[in-house]
């Protein structure tokens, strides 16, 4: 929903989450990512400055936090002393960083058993602004969510126009002609 980057979503701590479940609001602080280099899991900085930032939750995701950070505490405890503590908040049932291609593997796979369209994770990145941009949130809003250093990245590469969009600028384009006209003629 919010279109982080997959290396900043695996590098998420839980010291990063600050979460009123109550109040239905919850932010996570972009301040880690989790990349993978020559096969090997490497914790880095964010890719820019402004990927240094602070991602807003939905009322529905805040709600699911709770169950999902319980789990983590269950596959802590039952992997004992073999749990490698990263404080991530996704990761192995060991503890240890997601492989982030494992990752983009698996959400086409849940994709698949959902019956939705095949995209890569970075498509549903492109999804998430356009969708936000749609529901009429502003530019710089998408585009602050999205580390995106300026307005231009978001609104060239990150936007997609459904067809639908199309069809509605249609009519209140023809709405707006025809409003002028019968003006005219009433003035008449």
């Amino acid at each position: 929903m919010r279109g982080p980057r997959r290396g900043e979503a695996c590098g998420i701590r839980r010291e990063d989450l600050d979460l009123d479940v109550k109040a239905g609001k919850g932010y996570a602080r972009i301040a880690q990512t989790i990349l993978e280099v020559d096969g090997k899991i490497v914790v880095d900085t964010p890719k820019s400055l402004a990927s240094r930032r602070t991602v807003a939750f939905d009322r529905g995701t805040v709600e699911m936090f709770p169950a999902h950070l319980n789990r983590l505490r269950r596959e802590r405890l039952a992997a004992g002393e073999a749990y490698q503590d990263h404080g991530l908040v996704f990761c192995r049932e060991d503890g240890r960083p997601l492989v982030p291609s494992w990752v983009s593997k698996h959400f086409k796979e849940l994709a698949r058993e959902a019956g939705l369209p095949p995209i890569t994770l970075h498509e549903g990145r492109h999804t998430a602004a356009s969708i936000a941009l749609e529901a009429g949130v502003p530019i710089k809003v998408v585009s602050d969510g999205h580390g995106h250093s300026t307005t231009r990245i978001t609104q060239d590469l990150y936007t997609h126009v459904r067809p639908a969009l199309h069809d509605e600028a249609a009519a209140a384009i023809a709405t707006l002609v025809g409003n002028a006209r019968d003006k005219e003629r009433a003035s008449s």
